[in-house]
């Protein structure tokens, strides 16, 4: 459907709080060992012109349990979601999106992914209407009194939107019911489909125990006018999610959650590596029919969903070649902002060695483990006709990057903002992907994954294709 991303309402992307009294943290604590599920509905509603007003319901669920682990660069909780989107098209539901995978949470309830999901449409339907960095609202709670500030708020999927929002708390007992709505008279432009739209109305209302320490409801309620075309659309969205349940876990139940964690990370270890489909749904059944496997809702159906996406993405991947149809071509060339702020041309940076470009992200935790690894090789080859270019794939910020650079040591070459190139030129699909690029400037071999075993192989590689580079010296000296 055309406008389908259009009518999709960002469920909780948009729920900064005012910086002016109570960390919300104090009121809402994810501890591990926590169970939650969540159950909402989105009702989208359309006029164009003289037409009748159309309608669509969304209905989705959200379940997460924060596991013990910590991260290692500032994070000190990691969650495990599982969500599920299921669309009604002219009133008919239609086969839920689902999806499963872990999230780091700070102490300051930020949510970022431990791994990048599949680019999928499935995968954006998810992130849209069930944003897990929106579960948690972050910042602090204004005071008694209503207070006013202009902050971001992100509608429909689409760019930030600068709102003046009035806020305000009632506190009964132990529950904190948030109010933001829009100032008194205002408005403001919003981009609907390149055309210019207005926002008329927008309240939205956060629900936290503090008993519980969660968040128990979220309802939103926007308006806007614009139109479609030289045709005048209005729409409007009501939005509620309500929790069906949060809890700590039993002692027996937290062992059965600390095995069923584990051998989901192995799951998801299996995608990001890209082992064969059938091995997969092998060990995803395995846990399944476990006791273990039950203990979240939903799991069975978002792991079979998951690998449902990852098989066809696998068959396009073999149909379009992905990055191994890169094999025998010139590597695409590019250019790229380095860490000191200097601009890389890659080919002429690399002209004449051997080279392992490297797609990664400090977000994805295969990536770190193979990080120091890069850094190995580039003190123990780079010297002798070989390097390795780091191309951060995430587009993560220099600050970032920077920051986990200094924490592990690492001294090979990075460079910055390279997910355009990555999918684009290089087609990756994962993370890490490695394209290792021959002295000529051809493609020799690409791989996705890495296993600390792995490098041993990087190792054989490299003084392989060294070999051969002195080989053809030799020859052309002796002709």
């Amino acid at each position: 459907m055309k406008h389908t991303a259009l009518i999709s309402l960002l469920f909780l992307a948009c729920g900064r709080l005012p910086a002016v009294g109570q960390p919300v943290a104090d009121v809402i604590d994810p501890a591990p060992g926590q169970l939650g599920a969540y159950e909402g509905e989105t009702v989208i509603s359309q006029t164009l012109g003289t037409a009748a007003a159309t309608e669509q319901k969304v209905k989705t669920t959200l379940v997460y349990f924060v596991t013990d682990e910590a991260h290692e660069i500032g994070a000190d909780r990691r969650v495990l979601f599982v969500r599920s989107v299921a669309p009604q098209v002219q009133g008919v539901p239609v086969p839920p999106y689902m999806d499963v995978g872990f999230y780091w949470v700070s102490a300051k309830l930020e949510v970022t992914p431990v791994e990048e999901g599949l680019d999928s449409p499935q995968g954006k339907v998810l992130d849209l209407h069930v944003p897990p960095d929106g579960l948690f609202p972050t910042g602090e709670l204004p005071d008694s009194s209503p207070a006013q500030q202009v902050e971001a708020t992100v509608l429909l999927g689409k760019s930030p939107v600068k709102l003046p929002v009035l806020a305000s708390v009632d506190r009964k007992g132990s529950t904190c019911t948030l109010t933001r709505t829009l100032a008194s008279g205002a408005t403001a432009p919003f981009d609907l489909d390149d055309s210019p739209a207005t926002l008329k109305k927008w309240r939205t209302t956060y629900v936290m125990s503090s008993a519980k320490k969660s968040l128990e409801e979220v309802s939103r309620e926007f308006s806007l006018e614009g139109k479609r075309g030289d045709v005048r659309l209005q729409m409007g969205v009501k939005s509620t999610w309500k929790a069906t349940g949060v809890r700590a876990l039993s002692a027996a139940e937290k062992a059965l959650a600390a095995a069923c964690e584990k051998e989901i990370s192995g799951i998801l270890s299996d995608f990001a590596i890209r082992k064969h489909p059938r091995d997969i749904y092998q060990r995803i059944q395995a846990l399944l029919d476990s006791e273990a496997g039950k203990l979240l809702p939903q799991l069975q159906a978002a792991l079979l969903g998951k690998l449902a996406v990852y098989r066809q993405a696998r068959d396009q991947e073999a149909r379009s070649g992905a990055a191994g149809g890169l094999v025998g071509s010139p590597a695409p060339d590019f250019t790229l902002e380095a860490m000191d702020g200097s601009k890389v041309a890659f080919r002429e940076a690399t002209r004449g060695k051997v080279v392992l470009l490297s797609f990664w992200g400090v977000a994805c935790s295969y990536c770190r483990k193979e990080a120091p690894y890069l850094t190995k090789l580039q003190e123990k080859f780079g010297d002798k006709g070989f390097t390795v270019i780091a191309v951060n794939g995430y587009d993560e910020d220099r600050e970032t990057v920077a920051e986990y650079l200094a924490q592990e040591k690492l001294k090979h070459p990075v460079l910055l903002m390279g997910r355009g190139i990555a999918r684009s030129k290089y087609q990756v699909t994962g993370f890490p992907t490695n394209v290792w690029i021959d002295a000529a400037g051809n493609v020799a071999h690409t791989e996705v994954g890495f296993t600390a075993d792995h490098y041993s192989v990087m190792e054989a590689r490299i003084q392989r294709m060294l070999a051969s580079v002195q080989r053809a010296n030799l020859e052309a000296i002796s002709r």
